[in-house]
Formats: C-alpha cells, structure tokens, sequence
C-alpha cells in the first residue's frame, strides 16, 4: 500500500469510528432517558401508595372524586411507565442496528482500500474499532435489557401476575 492509500485508510476509519462513537452517545442518552423517566414515574408511584385509609376518608369528604383521581393516577402510571420503556427500547434498537451497519459498511470500506478480505487477515484484527464481539453483544445486552426490565417492573405493578402475589 502506498501513502496515499494509507491516508484513504486513515480518514475512512475516523469516518467511521466518529459514526460509531455517534451510536453509543445515542444509546447513552437513550439509557439516561429512561432512567431519568423511571425515577420520576416510581417516586410519583410510591408518594401517592403513601396515603392511609384516614386521609383518604378526609380527602373523600371534602372532594368525592380525589380517590377516583388517584385511582386512575394509579392506574395510568404504570402504563405510562411501559410506554416509555418501549419506546426507549426501540430506539436503542434502532442504534444497535445502525452501529452494526456502521461497523458492516466500515469492514466493507476497508476491504476495498487494502484489496484484501477481512477473513483470517490479521491485519483485519488491528482495523477493527478497538472492541471485541464479546464485549460489543454484552454492551449491546444490558442497554436493551434495561428498557424490557422497567417494563417488566410496570407491567407486575399493574397487572400484578399471580408469581407476584406469592412473593
């Protein structure tokens, strides 16, 4: 390889490292969202559980429809909290997928700049973006695990399955 194909090598991987560093922020942010989300929705969730039947009797004579209120604000948070979860999942999702066609494209790339196939090259193993595809499936895990985790929780809280109640 010549210089010029080295600087082409050099630039296509800051192209693409900078492409993939851009997927992990997403996901970052995507992560901070929902436990930003979650705390707020399980500290509203847990203030309003806090009201004893004394209170309730008080609140219920001054307005009848503050227990029907809370009820319902009961009810909706989990739900609320669900659609959240889902959401963010999908969208660490969709920035799994494009860090995996990113990576795809970078391999492609740097086929056609060196002229050699990736498999059983070595030198494919010091292009690679400085991670293992061990490390990269767990990183990948525990962010789409964290958002079907809270919805889990939500889900129990709402429905309250029967493995719960046995607890």
């Amino acid at each position: 390889m010549n210089s010029i194909d080295d600087e082409k090598l050099k630039q296509a991987f800051q192209l693409y490292r900078s492409r993939w560093s851009r997927e992990d922020d997403l996901i970052n942010q995507r992560i901070t969202w929902l436990g930003v989300s979650q705390a707020i929705l399980v500290a509203a969730y847990g203030f309003t559980l806090q009201f004893d039947v004394e209170k309730m009797k008080s609140l219920y004579d001054k307005n009848p429809e503050i227990p029907l209120k809370l009820s319902t604000f009961l009810n909706m948070v989990p739900l609320i909290g669900m659609a959240i979860a889902l959401t963010i999942l999908l969208g660490i999702l969709a920035a799994v997928c494009a860090a995996i066609v990113v990576h795809r494209k970078w391999r492609s790339e740097w086929q056609v700049l060196t002229q050699a196939p990736a498999a059983n090259n070595p030198h494919w193993k010091a292009a690679r973006i400085y991670v293992t595809t061990l490390t990269t499936i767990v990183g990948f895990g525990s962010a789409l695990f964290m958002p079907f985790a809270f919805f889990l929780f939500w889900h129990a809280v709402r429905y309250q399955p029967a493995w719960i109640q046995n607890f």
